[in-house]
């Protein structure tokens, strides 16, 4: 898999209605948007898998990071069977296991994780995917985004997530203004 693009995109969350200044006020979320050649790797193709009590959760050699919630069989992903290596080598089946949120792995204690959007040739929309917070503030670097940062919050009273914050405009590094696609905050 080779990284060919990354850029930084604001996306509407929805909207509330402000009483003090009377009016509609729209949700800003910004994410990171990776660009690649090949694909994404698949969660049963990365081994290493830890469990803690209901969780399951892999990290990727290259800063991916998988997961899931399962307590019983269930319908998740259609009913799927998804067959994990764990971290001692055995195999474990999950059916119909259902996904969960970065903030809570974060929350129980696995490798800090954010949600990207990964943009693979053959998929029309992106994915929405999950890095290292280490891996994430790399790529920030290496792609000119110096002056972003993942900065730790907490949503729903206790899930610990990483927010992207930083310079006042989105665009394509070493680009103009002007290019295709560039937001602005």
């Amino acid at each position: 898999m080779e990284v060919t693009r990354v850029t930084i995109e604001n996306h509407k969350r929805g909207s509330y209605y402000n009483q003090a200044l009377r009016q509609r006020v729209d949700r800003i979320d910004r994410r990171l948007h990776i660009y690649i050649e090949g694909h994404w790797p698949r969660s049963t193709e990365t081994p290493g898998w830890e469990r803690e009590d209901h969780l399951y959760f892999a990290e990727g050699q290259w800063g991916d990071v998988h997961f899931f919630f399962y307590d019983k069989p269930g319908r998740g992903f259609g009913g799927q069977i998804f067959t994990v290596t764990m971290k001692d080598g055995s195999k474990v089946q999950l059916k119909g296991p259902f996904s969960s949120r970065n903030g809570v792995m974060n929350w129980q204690g696995f490798t800090p994780s954010v949600e990207v959007y990964v943009h693979e040739p053959s998929y029309i929309t992106p994915m929405v995917c999950h890095l290292t917070v280490r891996k994430a503030r790399r790529l920030l670097r290496e792609w000119g985004y110096g002056h972003w940062d993942f900065v730790p919050i907490i949503k729903h009273g206790i899930e610990p997530v990483w927010e992207l914050q930083g310079g006042n405009k989105l665009s394509f590094p070493g680009g103009g203004d002007d290019q295709a696609g560039a937001v602005f905050a």
